[in-house]
């Protein structure tokens, strides 16, 4: 199996995996300094100009990259893992984060408090937040039922949410 985002196009062109159990709404979202950006509106154009650490090969990296013909592309501040670009924030060598919701949320830790994170419009973004799942071989029909079964119980009775939790992230469940 295979964590992955349940996205309705890519699995009507998939024919080897059938897509199952979702379990969690992840998303771009930004950390920010508020020393060095100071208070107001929250929105893309607060970053420009300013230094922005991003996983190197993400989807943030992609889109500030490419966004708005490339403006923040000189500002990037590219790590090769997740935890160094919090840990660029930390120490103040950026400004701002951004990843995924989940992710970085577990590595602020107890830096929640001084660190804002925050979900901000994304334009031309097709889908900000998508649904996870799992993936599982398409000719495995009793598996990818008793996942979706698994899956459907731990929403119910709270063990995912009490999973998340552990972790120091938001659970944050599929719509219905």
């Amino acid at each position: 199996h295979q964590v992955v985002p349940l996205d309705p196009a890519l699995a009507a062109r998939n024919d080897l995996v059938t897509f199952v159990g979702a379990y969690h709404v992840d998303g771009l979202a930004v950390i920010l300094d508020p020393e060095q950006l100071g208070a107001g509106e929250i929105a893309l154009d607060r970053l420009a100009g300013r230094k922005v650490a991003v996983e190197m090969h993400s989807l943030a990296e992609v889109y500030l990259g490419a966004v708005q013909g490339g403006r923040f592309q000189s500002t990037l501040a590219r790590c090769r893992r997740p935890e160094e670009t919090v840990q660029a924030l930390r120490d103040g060598t950026v400004q701002a984060v951004m990843g995924l919701r989940g992710q970085l949320e577990a590595l602020l830790g107890p830096d929640r408090e001084r660190f804002p994170l925050v979900e901000i419009p994304l334009p031309g973004l097709p889908a900000p937040r998508w649904p996870l799942g799992l993936a599982v071989r398409r000719s495995a029909v009793e598996l990818a039922a008793a996942v979706e079964s698994i899956v459907a119980a731990g929403l119910r009775d709270g063990t995912i949410a009490r999973i998340f939790a552990a972790h120091g992230v938001t659970h944050r469940p599929p719509e219905a």
